[in-house]
């Protein structure tokens, strides 16, 4: 099964996602080094966050200290540096997570394409899956920014990375007896 079309994709997709995060990765650093070096060549920036509820993200709230209009309260170059790398520190984290979700899945990919589906390292490789994926949600549930004069902070719920780190949790107990059978099998033959 090595020449399926499917999966080679999958696999080649796998390996450009990775680098696209690398290149996220070089990026928000850049970002963050020529902000700290330069806060004035993002003097003219500014934030527009608009305040929308639904029923996934029914808990967010919007804070500010009211020191003038919101435009010079939530100015870019008015970011503490505290927030400033929290907030680094939170997107590298996602990236990495997300990294390693893909590294996952890819050896996931690999080995069906090679014929060895129900083998112990895709159990392993599900359960990885999920645990990444639960952090995944809690990196993502909560965010705040603090600026010199006032604050946005917010949490919402996205239900989608606990559905898929249930099915992950699923398909790890699907190969698991998979895994069993094939072994039962291999020991009648």
């Amino acid at each position: 099964m090595t020449k399926n079309r499917l999966l080679n994709i999958a696999v080649n997709l796998c390996r450009l996602i990775k680098v696209i995060h690398i290149f996220l990765f070089i990026a928000l650093t850049a970002f963050l080094i020529h902000f700290q070096l330069d806060k004035d060549f993002y003097s003219k920036g500014e934030f527009n966050f608009n305040a929308q509820t639904n029923a996934f993200n029914a808990f967010t709230k919007w804070k500010k200290i009211d020191v003038g209009e919101d435009k010079e309260v939530y100015s870019l170059e008015k970011i503490t540096t505290s927030s400033l790398y929290l907030n680094y520190f939170k997107y590298v984290a996602v990236l990495l997570v997300i990294f390693l979700l893909i590294k996952e899945f890819q050896k996931v990919m690999q080995s069906v394409k090679h014929l060895n589906t129900f083998r112990e390292d895709n159990i392993k490789s599900f359960r990885k899956i999920g645990k990444y994926l639960f952090i995944f949600f809690l990196l993502t549930c909560y965010f705040a920014v603090r600026f010199q004069d006032g604050g946005i902070s917010g949490f919402s719920i996205s239900f989608t990375p606990l559905i898929l780190m249930l099915l992950a949790f699923v398909f790890a107990e699907i190969f698991k007896e998979g895994n069993f059978l094939m072994e039962e099998n291999e020991l009648t033959i």
